[in-house]
């Protein structure tokens, strides 16, 4: 089932809401916050990139890590 607005997801919509309003997180961190396995989130975030609603970035204090950033779109 797709949101008739934005075109996403449940799943998708949810986890865009959250680094929307809370800003960048790890995907481990989205996963926790979404109750979901790394896995299934690492699916959900793939699926956002594709549609270009986020992109990956290195984080500031440690350009090892990832953050999951939302883009303007």
């Amino acid at each position: 089932m797709r949101d008739r607005e934005s075109g996403i997801g449940p799943a998708q919509l949810s986890a865009l809401s959250v680094l929307v309003f809370a800003g960048p997180k790890s995907l481990a961190e989205l996963a926790e916050i979404e109750q979901v396995k790394p896995p299934t989130m690492s699916r959900v975030v793939a699926g956002l990139e594709r549609s270009k609603l986020v992109k990956s970035e290195p984080a500031a204090e440690d350009a090892r890590r990832i953050r999951i950033v939302p883009t303007s779109k």
